[in-house]
């Protein structure tokens, strides 16, 4: 693992202030020949990682959850404004319960 702050300066005397990818390979690739002493084993982030896992799967679950209530949204406005406007963004289960009872006409 390599320090950042040690490839950030190193990166600077390089590359006056540029970052790019070509830059970066060529730094990370001399830096354990200029410091060898300055590496050190990756062993993870301990405890921490599998909080970071489930944090990440329940932000990619809400983020689908939002994604399939958009659609939703969109669906009963196109196919019934009528029940759009009544029930707003907010309705929930109960409610959409009642939309094949609703008359054909207003659909």
């Amino acid at each position: 693992m390599v320090p950042t702050t040690q490839s950030a300066d190193l990166r600077k005397y390089y590359s006056k202030h540029t970052k790019n990818d070509r830059i970066d390979s060529e730094l990370l690739a001399r830096l354990p020949m200029l410091h060898p002493e300055g590496l050190r084993e990756y062993s993870g982030q301990g405890p921490a990682d599998a909080l970071r896992r489930l944090v990440k799967q329940r932000s990619t679950m809400v983020k689908r959850r939002t994604a399939v209530y958009s659609r939703l949204d969109a669906l009963v406005e196109l196919l019934g404004p009528a029940w759009y406007e009544v029930l707003g963004s907010n309705y929930g289960i109960a409610a959409l319960e009642f939309w094949p009872a609703m008359p054909t006409r207003t659909r």
